[in-house]
């Protein structure tokens, strides 16, 4: 039988955006994370506060967000919004340490995204990296 090449290698990323926090503070409830670095970015940008994530043009992203917490209160979840809108898909904080979600993002072009503590606060441990959020869109 045959063989037949589906695919080349892996296409490069036509859209992205890297940003992390490394400063250890408390997000109270109903506030967003806040990412104080930005690694990269490509049509994904972040606002002057530092909260708000804006895409590009791509329709769909590949989303990885992550925390590294040092303490919380309650039943803590960030909840990832789009352009001020709760989405109903949480990354629970269940335990001190690190937690972390990966997804399939589709958007609508220039939707901006916040990543919101919801439920009590958390406490980003000191030192190194602490939040992350990570954004990559592909050519089809």
């Amino acid at each position: 039988m045959p063989y037949n090449k589906i695919s080349s290698a892996p296409s490069s990323p036509c859209e992205f955006g890297s940003f992390y926090n490394s400063i250890g503070e408390t997000i109270k409830c109903d506030c967003p994370l806040p990412f104080s670095h930005t690694a990269a970015e490509r049509s994904v940008s972040i606002d002057v506060g530092r909260t708000d994530i804006t895409l590009g043009a791509a329709t769909y992203y590949r989303l990885t967000l992550g925390v590294n917490i040092s303490g919380f209160s309650g039943t803590t979840a960030v909840e990832l919004c789009q352009n001020g809108v709760g989405s109903g898909i949480y990354l629970p904080v269940v335990a001190f340490g690190g937690s972390s979600l990966n997804l399939i993002l589709p958007s609508a072009p220039r939707t901006v995204l916040q990543f919101v503590v919801r439920g009590g606060s958390l406490t980003l441990a000191p030192g190194g990296v602490n939040a992350y959020a990570s954004l990559s869109a592909y050519e089809s």
